[in-house]
């Protein structure tokens, strides 16, 4: 009898591992984009492997950037082929989305072939990666993805292999996409932090944005204004500039002394009212919207003057051409100097758009105001713009008003639902971020494996006991009252039948409520009008979105 050394059999096995993922690469080819989704909802970290990743956070970023960079070669990537994308990257706590997306429309509508990666997606992962303002169509995510996956499938041929993350194949496939494509440039959203992202693994962006910086990622960022700054400001190379918003002054003062480390020309974007220039309703509501919008032209104008071959392709006039290559220069404030807007950047952030930030959808008698809101300064942003749009002619008497509302576990609820105490609402409906129970979530884009649904039920009630608290606090006289908790509130399982119920047959394209929900409190049942204010999370804002459907959200075409 042949002796078979341990040794011999892991060879074997890993030699069986190889043959078997080429494979099933070699069949990918004929694999749909629900056959995608699948694939790439099996990267999602598990729950343990998360909170092991944060209890070694130090030693798990330090990595982030090796295991990136082995990853581009292993899809045949160089780093160097990422120059020619002239990218531009974004960071920042809040408003980062929005000013991609501005940036994307400004350059869109001056004649270039644009590039877009963002995160989170709200309603389909093609979101994420966009060209010329539009998500990659199915078939084209399903083909860059499989291309991508094969590639990463064969080259695991070691123990030590593995395969990237969810968010870093993303990063990944976005690059692929980008340079088959030969767009002119790239607007790329850092996912979380800056400094150990992993779209940070670009070396020569042409210049970087950094946008409103807040408390939030604590447990990977920091817990302070300052910590969460040098995180951020962790995209900076030198040489290359960098501008941004007017930051509270911890912020400022990091940003400044990183600068100034890294040997980074940094600049102070002046407000958007500055601009001589009578600039219409931007396409994205909010009043904070003005300040990502001028940082979106400030940087679309140093993207101009540091690629100016590019003016020749674009269709902005030959004076508009001359007047975006004046120097950058600062006012006696410490300000970029405006300039004059040319026509085409206007309509770029006109007809800007970015779905689920300030978003209403208005019916008959319920109307949706959508936001995403996640941080406590989001928060206050989102309260002012919800109170901003209650011009009605139907008087608070006759309007039932609800909030449906989640955070993650991570994040504590009770400031952001002190500061939504003041909208006044009637009732409060809170839910995890699923929707319904017979959806395959293993195709589903917004599957989310890394939190046990029990888990979730768990952190609702969390929050739930956290609106009651700031009930108690703002209205003291609620203890004294012969109510119960789900006169006020109530937990649904999902977000489907909190619809469900909270329209009330309101709205004939939402379907009747189910049994099991909390009795419908008189008011609502005979009130002219509900609003109902979603927020607390873009999981949340996504998958409301997914269930009413594409009449509400019209962002995909094929």
């Amino acid at each position: 009898m042949v002796a078979v050394t341990v040794c011999q059999l892991r060879n074997s096995f890993w030699r069986y591992q190889f043959y078997l993922r080429r494979f099933l690469a070699s069949i990918h080819c004929d694999m749909s984009y629900e056959d995608a989704i699948k694939s790439l909802n099996s990267l999602q970290s598990n729950a343990a492997v998360i909170e092991k990743l944060r209890n070694e956070q130090g030693r798990f970023q330090q990595n982030s950037l090796p295991e990136m960079l082995a990853f581009l070669h292993r899809i045949n990537v160089k780093v160097s082929d990422l120059d020619s994308l002239n990218i531009i990257h974004i960071s920042g706590t809040k408003g980062k989305g929005s000013v991609s997306a501005f940036c994307e429309s400004i350059l869109r509508h001056s004649g270039l072939k644009t590039g877009l990666y963002t995160s989170p997606h709200l309603v389909e992962v093609r979101e994420r990666i966009q060209i010329n303002g539009k998500p990659l169509n199915k078939t084209m995510f399903a083909t860059y993805f499989f291309k991508c996956y094969e590639m990463l499938q064969k080259s695991c041929i070691h123990q030590e292999d593995k395969l990237p993350g969810y968010f870093r194949f993303l990063t990944l496939m976005a690059f692929k996409v980008f340079l088959s494509e030969k767009v002119d440039v790239v607007v790329l959203e850092v996912g979380i932090g800056g400094a150990y992202d992993c779209t940070n693994v670009i070396q020569n962006p042409v210049v970087c944005g950094i946008s409103k910086l807040d408390l939030d990622h604590t447990a990977v960022l920091g817990c302070t204004i300052s910590k969460i700054a040098w995180h951020k400001s962790g995209i900076m190379k030198s040489g290359r500039p960098t501008l941004t918003i007017q930051q509270v002054e911890d912020a400022k003062i990091m940003l400044f002394n990183r600068a100034a480390e890294l040997k980074v020309p940094l600049f102070l974007v002046p407000s958007l009212d500055r601009f001589s220039n009578s600039i219409p309703n931007l396409g994205l509501d909010g009043e904070h919207q003005k300040e990502n919008a001028s940082l979106a032209v400030q940087l679309c104008r140093v993207w101009f003057q540091q690629k100016h071959l590019f003016l020749n392709k674009s269709v902005l006039l030959p004076e508009e051409k001359t007047e975006l290559m004046t120097n950058i220069s600062v006012d006696n404030e410490g300000l970029m100097t405006t300039f004059m807007l040319p026509n085409l950047f206007i309509q770029g952030l006109v007809e800007a758009k970015w779905p689920g930030r300030c978003q209403i959808i208005k019916r008959d008698q319920i109307s949706f105001f959508i936001d995403g809101a996640h941080t406590l300064e989001s928060m206050k942003a989102s309260v002012k713009w919800f109170k901003s749009k209650q011009k009605s002619s139907i008087s608070r008497n006759e309007i039932f008003r609800i909030l449906l509302f989640n955070v993650t576990s991570d994040r504590d609820p009770t400031p952001l639902l002190l500061t939504l105490f003041e909208l006044d609402f009637d009732y409060a409906v809170f839910c995890p971020n699923i929707l319904a129970s017979h959806v395959n979530m293993k195709s589903s884009d917004t599957a989310n494996f890394n939190v046990s649904p029990n888990n979730l039920l768990i952190n609702c009630d969390r929050i739930r006991e956290a609106w009651l608290s700031v009930i108690r606090q703002m209205m003291p006289h609620f203890n004294n009252l012969p109510i119960q908790p789900d006169d006020y509130s109530f937990i649904f399982p999902q977000i489907d039948t909190a619809v469900r119920w909270l329209s009330n047959n309101k709205d004939r394209d939402i379907l009747e409520p189910e049994l099991g929900g909390p009795t419908i409190p008189k008011k609502m049942a005979e009130c002219q009008h509900t609003q109902v204010l979603v927020t607390g999370s873009l999981h949340l804002v996504g998958g409301l979105l997914k269930y009413l459907g594409p009449k509400f959200y019209n962002l995909f075409s094929e």
